[in-house]
């Protein structure tokens, strides 16, 4: 444990003096002011690392896996100021009890201090830094250099460079930078005297499942994504506002309220790079409707890194063609976890949404999923109504054959027929209110995950099976709101018997304001 050696001299002294005038006292002679006794108090202080944004289901031990590596602690310091932001002690590794068993890698360290108010920085694993034994050496000193202490603003202004993407892997890789937010700390001689600090990664992480809808097995030889952003980073996390990395765990991406903040004349140096996932020889083998996963940890990224503004995947499956698809992100945030799902097909699919404003002779707005090619890269469908809109929105569903398959026909809600997998669209979010009940008007719930609130997916017309829709009400709302729906559409094929079936889920969101406007109201958790 590093100390201020002057505070600590200080208080050496105070107390001697205070015991002096004690013994005067005692003697009877004259009395002084009374000179307060500096108290020290034991602060505890408990470090995790922090959840991922964005989490999704995986396969159970690789996530076991996953998440072991991303909490990982190896080495860790908390670095405390007092109210000036002079630097006043640093607790490191050594004073530090890891629990390499806790699924979080908690730490705990006991640092004894004068009753007051601190300000503590955490960080981990800094030692993969580029340059960090020198900041490592500062942190401990409590100096800059030679001649300057360590201040907060110092801090707050340090930029780093991590190593080498290639480095940051579950098996065998190095521990992932984290750093957090200024923490208060409170003590006192009386009080709890206890600090959760939570640490941000300095990183990201993508998931991209690959879904075999094809009816037979197929090889996946190729898979990469780009670009992302190769440069100095900020030591700390940031902020805009209210709005941290630690309230936005669980919120949806494309909600830009916090976008990645680079350091000041830093980003004109960096360079952008592109993942490139291994294969094995001879590429990876996807049995049909099975799924594989493959996730990494690339850096965080800004849009002014992407000349396209779009983070792109490159997928090449058995002999065709590399199909190069852009995954509607064009940033992603320190700690972020970006969920990216492609299924690949035999068909084509289109979602068309239809409202009664539509304009005279205007088509519908529609999105396109494997055109031409049937891979399907699943962002999510988002149709945008206007703020003052009230009434029905139809939402319709196409599928088409792209490899001469016959007989395909969309399952709806109530098909008949022995399975009891059918088309469904369950509303899965819906807090702030947009989607109400055709008859009550009232807002709807998303019900519970035995009975969620659902929207029949019908056939309109028997002669055309590949068509289905379902039908959604939304109301007027002042303020920015938005409402999601899960759509899982199911078709069947061919001429055997039982006929092949495919299963496709869509994401569709509906929202009455611009997606390039940042929304004015905020909801608690993730992005």
């Amino acid at each position: 444990m590093k100390y201020d050696r002057i505070i600590t001299a200080t208080t050496v002294a105070t107390t001697l003096l205070f015991s002096l005038l004690l013994s005067a006292c005692s003697n009877g002679e004259n009395g002084g002011p009374d000179i307060p006794e500096t108290r020290n108090a034991q602060l505890t202080i408990h470090l995790a690392s922090s959840q991922n944004a964005r989490p999704v289901t995986k396969a159970q031990q690789e996530e076991k896996e996953d998440d072991r590596y991303e909490q990982k602690i190896e080495t860790c310091w908390v670095v405390i100021f007092d109210k000036q932001g002079t630097w006043k002690a640093t607790a490191s590794t050594t004073d530090f009890t890891i629990d390499h068993s806790d699924p979080n890698s908690e730490s705990t360290a006991r640092v004894e201090l004068p009753e007051g108010t601190y300000t503590g920085y955490a960080f981990a694993n800094l030692n993969n830094l580029t340059q960090g034994d020198a900041l490592i050496q500062k942190l401990e000193s409590g100096k800059q250099d030679d001649n300057t202490p360590l201040t907060e603003n110092y801090l707050q202004d340090q930029a780093v460079s991590l190593i080498e993407p290639a480095n940051f892997k579950p098996t065998d890789g190095k521990a992932i930078p984290m750093s957090s937010y200024a923490q208060k700390l409170e003590v006192s001689e009386t009080g709890k005297n206890e600090a959760d600090i939570p640490l941000f990664r300095m990183l990201g992480k993508v998931t991209i499942s690959v879904s075999n809808q094809t009816g037979s097995e197929l090889t996946l030889k190729q898979l990469s994504m780009g670009n992302f952003r190769e440069g100095a980073i900020r030591l700390l996390p940031y902020s805009q506002g209210d709005i941290t990395l630690n309230n936005l765990a669980g919120r949806p991406v494309h909600e830009v309220s916090l976008a990645p903040k680079f350091p000041d004349n830093n980003n004109t140096n960096a360079k952008t790079y592109t993942h490139t996932v291994n294969q094995p020889d001879g590429g990876t083998k996807i049995a049909n409707t099975a799924n594989a996963t493959f996730s990494f940890y690339p850096f965080e990224t800004g849009t002014e890194s992407n000349t396209s503004g779009s983070l792109n995947v490159e997928i090449q499956i058995n002999n065709r063609p590399a199909s190069a698809r852009s995954t509607g992100l064009s940033f992603m945030r320190r700690n972020d976890w970006l969920n990216i799902p492609i299924v690949i097909s035999n068909i084509e699919s289109v979602i068309r949404f239809k409202n009664t404003r539509m304009p005279v002779g205007g088509l519908p707005y529609e999105i396109v999923y494997g055109k031409t090619d049937g891979i399907q890269f699943l962002v999510d469908a988002v149709n945008e109504i206007v703020p003052g809109y009230a009434g029905p929105v139809d939402i319709e569903v196409e599928v088409k054959s792209i490899t001469g398959i016959s007989g395909l026909t969309i399952l709806a809600s109530d098909a008949s027929g022995e399975s009891t997998l059918r088309s469904s669209a369950a509303l899965t979010d819906n807090e702030d209110k947009l989607l109400i009940d055709k008859d009550k008007g009232t807002p709807l719930s998303t019900g519970t995950t035995e009975s969620p609130t659902t929207f029949p997916v019908t056939i309109p017309n028997p002669d055309q099976p590949t068509i289905a829709r379902f039908q959604i009400w939304t109301q007027e709302l002042s303020q920015q709101s938005e409402a999601t729906i899960r759509l899982n559409l199911v078709a069947e094929y061919g001429d055997t018997d039982p006929k092949k079936r495919i299963e496709i889920p869509y994401i569709i969101r509906i929202q009455n304001y611009k997606t390039t406007t940042t929304r004015t109201t905020q909801k608690g958790g993730n992005s």
